[in-house]
């Protein structure tokens, strides 16, 4: 028998989930830390064999909440999963449709609604993937989402539907918190670990072995990748497999004018050029703007004619600019009206929300006129992205809270995630 317990994770570039195999749960032990999932997955087979036997119906998958960072394999398992389940019968096609709980939110008056029907009758028979899930329930429409999707889980039109939801825990209760029917539905939690050091190394040595080189441990430098690891943006399984390939190309650059080497190695040098490269890029800048790369397709944007009134924000933008510039002395009076609390905002999120509003109008209290000055710029910076992807209908101000951006009002909510992912360079 196998030893689960020594399973490491491949990312989905190194396994393709569309490899078929007699043993439906062969692809699970290409897997890192994914024992719970095989156990649930083994006791739903169980039932299946002896209800099957029996004569009783069969159940369900029933819907399921997978919790961890970005990397983790959230949605490799979910793949998985979806071959897994259709070997068993238990749903009728292998199909997994991807989408995002920000994806789900339309911006306008029936487009939410819309919009998740659109993606449930895609993933019909089969699973629907909501990866940032917690963007469910945000903002105006965002409780829309949610209601349409609940309807979906009780109608008999999606009754073999599954679902998984997949995102931070945190974020992700908060989320389920607000509705009481849908948390009710989603029994089912897989939690993802954030990788160590140790585990890069282990897969670094899968990876050699997988490509047909030599690799020892010893040539990483376990100080600078738990640096790595500690920095923000850190991608777990995603991140080692980008620094297992700039090594690779730094050791071909190095070895190309030897026609006579016949060693694939790895060197302690190609490493640490990998390690240096990537936390040169993830150190933060000793400049005060925060650089944000104009993103290249796909931004949200308002173009309905539902929306032709929507304020402008880019005027709006200029026009925070230079309210807050024009008398440094008293931007910390000015950054805020303080709107009412928008519907469906929750208790945790608006105390957050005014402790944020708080700790920021001290801190400008207590810079200096350059300091004060730095801190709105950088914060408009990051403010005119905000508004290209989220932009909150009545303009008010975004504040900085535990995981992203939050409308002064309390409504809107752009994740440090979904941020990152528009506009990374």
């Amino acid at each position: 028998n196998a030893d689960f317990s020594s399973m490491k994770l491949i990312v989905e570039d190194i396994f393709s989930p569309t490899d078929t195999n007699d043993d439906p749960f062969a692809p699970l032990e290409k897997l890192f830390n994914v024992e719970n999932i095989r156990t649930k997955l083994q006791q739903l087979q169980n039932q299946i064999i002896v209800q099957r036997r029996e004569g009783a119906e069969i159940p369900s998958a029933g819907h399921y909440v997978f919790r961890g960072s970005p990397g983790t394999g959230k949605t490799t398992v979910a793949r998985t999963m979806a071959n897994i389940l259709h070997a068993l019968e238990v749903i009728a096609s292998p199909n997994l449709v991807e989408t995002s709980g920000l994806n789900l939110t339309g911006q306008y008056l029936g487009q939410t609604k819309k919009v998740c029907e659109e993606k449930l009758d895609e993933a019909l028979g089969g699973i629907l993937f909501i990866d940032e899930a917690y963007e469910l329930g945000n903002g105006m429409y965002g409780k829309e989402a949610m209601t349409t999707i609940l309807e979906a889980m009780t109608s008999e039109r999606h009754s073999k539907l599954v679902i998984i939801l997949a995102g931070y825990p945190h974020e992700l209760d908060v989320m389920l918190n607000r509705n009481a029917g849908m948390k009710s539905r989603f029994t089912n939690y897989f939690d993802f670990k954030d990788w160590e050091a140790d585990d890069c190394i282990q897969f670094f040595k899968h990876l050699a072995t997988e490509n047909g080189f030599e690799f020892d441990h010893s040539c990483v430098d376990k100080a600078k990748l738990n640096e790595l690891i500690s920095l923000k943006g850190w991608g777990n399984g995603r991140d080692v497999s980008q620094l297992w390939k700039d090594a690779t190309q730094i050791r071909a650059n190095r070895v190309v004018g030897d026609t006579n080497l016949m060693d694939r190695v790895i060197l302690k040098v190609d490493m640490q050029a990998a390690l240096d490269q990537m936390l040169n890029n993830r150190r933060t800048p000793n400049a005060p703007v925060m650089q944000l790369a104009q993103p290249e397709g796909n931004v949200r944007t308002d173009s309905n004619e539902d929306n032709e009134n929507a304020p402008n924000f880019s005027k709006l933008c200029c026009e925070d600019i230079s309210k807050e510039t024009s008398d440094e002395d008293n931007s910390d009076e000015d950054d805020e009206d303080d709107p009412p609390r928008d519907d469906g905002v929750t208790d945790e999120q608006w105390n957050e929300l005014q402790i944020e509003k708080a700790n920021r109008k001290q801190k400008l209290k207590n810079s200096t006129k350059e300091e004060k000055k730095n801190i709105i710029r950088t914060e408009q910076e990051i403010q005119a992205k905000i508004r290209q992807i989220s932009p909150c209908p009545a303009g008010f101000r975004w504040i900085k809270v535990s995981t992203g951006w939050r409308c002064s009002a309390g409504g809107h909510f752009v994740s440090d995630e979904t941020l990152e992912k528009c506009f990374s360079s």
